[in-house]
């Protein structure tokens, strides 16, 4: 199936093309500056040359560069138009979603993380490429790690949580950087836990971040908020639950790891796959 992904340019939106590279036709990929002069005419043309089976968009909440609604609805007239959204759960996208639905903007609305506010059609968790995680790593020797993008400086309640533990000498902090994703890929597959810290972008709610299915691709443990909705999505005999820094704290320092990872890895190959997540999505158009 011939797959077109129009995305802003960054690298975790490259990943969901890379999840559909993992087990389909390679995908095409046009990106846009989300913070330039709009690229319509040339995302359009993109999509009439390519002639796609299935296209899609990724976006924001605000910038000059967002395809305005009318090219939005003249792309779905090419092939079906799906929006992936990363942070369904979090308000500050809401009235984007509102807008996008109201205007018939595309023929699925399908939230990757877990939320599923009135204008989603679909909720289901973010694909991610998996095959840098084959072969599992066996060799852990980072105890505890987190993996991604605090906001030490603004307060942002992720910080709250990272702060203690990293001064306590509890946790390794490595920034998600805009390397290789094997990189990134094989460090947490050195790891025995992976803490994530459930927090939307904006601080005012609570979501399944990307790292909960990259842990159990990558073998290690889930230390997550129980705060969060990760028990709807995954056994909660498969997970490290936190409702404090001082739980996260004590988890870290003397749970035995090997079931649950084990009951994780299990769970999230099976049900969370990127051909499975796909295939659920076209299902829906």
């Amino acid at each position: 199936m011939k797959a077109l992904f129009i995305t802003p340019v960054g690298t975790d939106l490259n990943l969901l093309v890379a999840a559909w590279d993992s087990w389909n036709e390679p995908a095409m990929h046009k990106t846009y500056d989300l913070w330039d002069a709009p690229d319509d005419k040339s995302i359009l043309q993109t999509a009439r040359d390519l002639v796609p089976d299935v296209m899609f968009f990724l976006g924001g909440t605000i910038g000059a560069g967002l395809p305005l609604h009318d090219t939005l609805r003249t792309l779905r007239t090419i092939a079906p138009l799906v929006h992936l959204c990363w942070d369904a759960a979090d308000g500050h996208w809401h009235d984007m979603l509102d807008a996008y639905k109201k205007g018939e903007c595309f023929n699925l609305q399908v939230g990757i993380d877990g939320g599923m506010p009135p204008s989603i059609d679909m909720v289901t968790l973010a694909p991610i490429d998996i095959r840098p995680y084959s072969p599992c790593g066996d060799k852990r020797l980072i105890r505890c790690a987190f993996s991604g993008q605090v906001m030490f400086e603004d307060k942002h309640p992720r910080a709250g949580v990272l702060s203690p533990l990293l001064s306590a000498g509890l946790v390794e902090y490595r920034p998600r950087a805009f390397g290789p994703y094997s990189d990134y890929a094989n460090y947490i597959k050195g790891c025995q836990i992976l803490l994530n810290i459930s927090h939307t972008g904006s601080g005012d709610g609570y979501h399944i971040n990307v790292r909960a299915v990259e842990a159990g691709f990558a073998g290690c443990a889930l230390l997550e908020m129980k705060q969060g909705p990760i028990c709807d999505w995954m056994p909660e005999e498969a997970l490290f639950l936190y409702a404090n820094v001082e739980e996260a704290a004590e988890i870290i320092k003397s749970a035995e790891i090997g079931d649950k990872a084990s009951a994780l890895s299990v769970h999230v190959r099976e049900n969370y796959n990127p051909k499975r997540i796909y295939e659920n999505i076209l299902a829906r158009l």
